[in-house]
């Protein structure tokens, strides 16, 4: 039977299990057919787990049959995709070959399942599970303290991805500043990390033709702080790492924290990591001010986007979707132009298509639009030195001929 554990949000029923026998099931289908997301993640084996008292456990899609095969490592000598390729029927006599020493071993894991009794997890037996409810009261008890007052944006409600507001105002209110978190999915070994970095949305209105317009609430990130931009050596230049200082920059990007069972000195560490990002917020505001009358010309953004096209796969759809945004020929506008089409654009679905706030898309966006905020220094001393920032100068070596001819 499942072990009844105490459910709470996060939590999964473990059952522990130690297989004497492994056969595994080709999934049969249609090589013609376009396959959606859902397919893709089951892949093309699962496997049938069973015990020395007859009972079976089914293990199906990517993720949890590469966990089986990952605790398999040791005994066969080979990785988890070398496994994956090899055709059915030697995988097959490997899995019984590996079987024998599995039982000689009596090697156990565990087995997750969510309410409805489903494999949600394969572990080792030395995992521990916490909840996102004991995750969750950590970091707003270190809210409470570091800022003085948990508050959360209006019509979120996600298991286990949070932002909490932060006291720092910037001029004439443009944007308020935030921490997000995101609290795992607490079904691998030592629980998937924590993640907590700076994001900063829009609450100033715009104007437009005489129009006002409300604040879009566009959501942009810190996830790091580029010392290159594209061709371009930033620390040779004013950059954001001298107008913050070096600790103030590495204190707004994104942390990351492994769960151990010490869970006061994981509260030690959350409390630490925020009180820093805190105080570096309250420093950003000086750049996020000074971007608003930062000149950028939509000839440059366009050479700026047409570098993370290259770079970064941008699709150019996006792209135009950015440029239509664009209402103010600034660093600040540029930013709040990638923000909102991260917020509120319009994404192609495809077959095989993760929802939109799982996408690395999305998460791209994000981050570009911190990152065009946080570039604010260095583009202004590039116009100083250099004039017009043109595709040539962010990637050296591309030539006029090659995009007229692309």
């Amino acid at each position: 039977m499942v072990e009844d554990l105490a459910r709470e949000e996060g939590m999964y029923y473990e059952k522990m299990f130690s297989p004497v026998s492994i056969k595994l099931v080709k999934v049969k289908r249609d090589p013609e057919q376009k396959r959606s997301w859902d397919e893709a993640r089951k892949g093309e084996i699962s496997l049938i787990l069973e015990d020395q008292n007859g009972e079976k456990l089914k293990v199906e899609g990517n993720r949890l049959v590469g966990r089986v095969l990952g605790y398999l490592k040791s005994y066969t000598g080979l990785g988890i995709s070398d496994m994956k390729e090899m055709p059915a029927e030697e995988l097959q006599q490997l899995l019984d070959k590996t079987c024998v020493k599995v039982r000689n071993e009596k090697k156990q894991f565990k087995a997750l399942f969510d309410e409805n009794g489903k494999l949600s997890g394969i572990v080792s037996t030395i995992h521990k599970q916490i909840s996102w409810k004991k995750v969750r009261e950590i970091v707003e008890k270190a809210v409470q303290e570091v800022c003085g007052q948990v508050v959360q944006p209006e019509g979120t409600d996600h298991p286990f991805r949070w932002s909490y507001h932060v006291p720092v105002e910037a001029e004439n209110q443009s944007v308020s500043a935030w921490v997000g978190v995101h609290a795992g999915n607490n079904i691998i070994n030592g629980r998937s990390g924590v993640h907590i970095w700076s994001r900063w949305r829009t609450e100033r209105a715009e104007s437009e033709g005489g129009i006002q317009r409300p604040a879009c609430l566009n959501w942009c990130g810190m996830w790091m702080a580029p010392l290159q931009f594209f061709g371009i050596d930033t620390r040779r230049m004013d950059n954001i790492y001298k107008v913050l200082g070096a600790e103030n920059v590495e204190n707004l990007k994104l942390a990351q924290f492994h769960i151990s069972p010490d869970m006061e000195e994981f509260a030690k560490e959350v409390k630490g990591q925020l009180k820093g990002m805190v105080k570096s917020m309250k420093k950003m505001k000086v750049v996020i001010d000074e971007s608003i009358h930062s000149p950028l010309s939509r000839k440059e953004m366009e050479a700026i986007l047409e570098a993370y096209r290259r770079k970064l796969n941008l699709p150019k759809y996006v792209i135009e979707q950015i440029l239509d945004q664009v209402r103010a020929e600034t660093v600040w506008g540029f930013s709040q132009a990638v923000s909102w089409v991260r917020t509120h654009g319009e994404f192609k679905e495809f077959k095989i298509c993760k929802p939109v706030e799982d996408r690395d898309l999305t998460r791209k966006l994000e981050n570009m639009a911190g990152e065009v905020l946080s570039l604010t220094p260095t583009i202004n001393d590039l116009h100083r030195k250099v004039g017009e920032i043109t595709l040539e100068k962010l990637l050296p070596g591309e030539s006029v001929e090659v995009l007229v001819r692309r």
